[in-house]
């Protein structure tokens, strides 16, 4: 298991109240919330100018979404470890598809808590290979 001690986390959330929530638990888990922003435009507007370890994202924003937003992350290779964090994940059928399309991501309902961040946390743990490797390994499957 990864030592998440002061690791950097940018949370995504277009709710100020869940932001709160999420900014508490990264906190009591030892992380620095470096930033915090309200959509995935401005997530990749943040990410372009700074180095974070792990990303929180929500499913549903405005102007750009959560899985669109890491579409473009993976593209730019952009490494990051990701927790996707959604009222949607209680639909089985959601993550499942989801965990095809973005393999070594968690996946966490609403609302964080510390033993579920944990849970996700010793995922992301246990993902060995980097994520865009991954990704590189499933297209010269295909």
């Amino acid at each position: 298991m990864l030592n998440w001690q002061g690791q950097k986390v940018l949370i995504v959330d277009d709710s100020q109240v869940v932001r709160a929530t999420v900014r508490r638990v990264f906190s009591e888990a030892g992380f620095t919330v470096c930033g915090e922003v309200e959509n995935g435009a401005l997530a990749l507007e943040f990410l372009a100018k700074n180095k974070v370890d792990v990303i929180s994202l929500d499913v549903i924003m405005p102007e750009m979404n959560g899985i669109d937003c890491l579409r473009t992350i993976v593209q730019k290779e952009i490494d990051v470890k990701t927790i996707f964090l959604s009222y949607l994940f209680d639909d089985r059928q959601i993550t499942e598809r989801l965990s095809e399309e973005f393999p070594g991501v968690a996946f966490l309902c609403k609302p964080l808590t510390l033993e579920s961040l944990h849970s996700a946390l010793d995922y992301l743990s246990s993902q060995a290979i980097p994520y865009n490797e991954q990704l590189e390994g499933l297209q010269q499957i295909a």
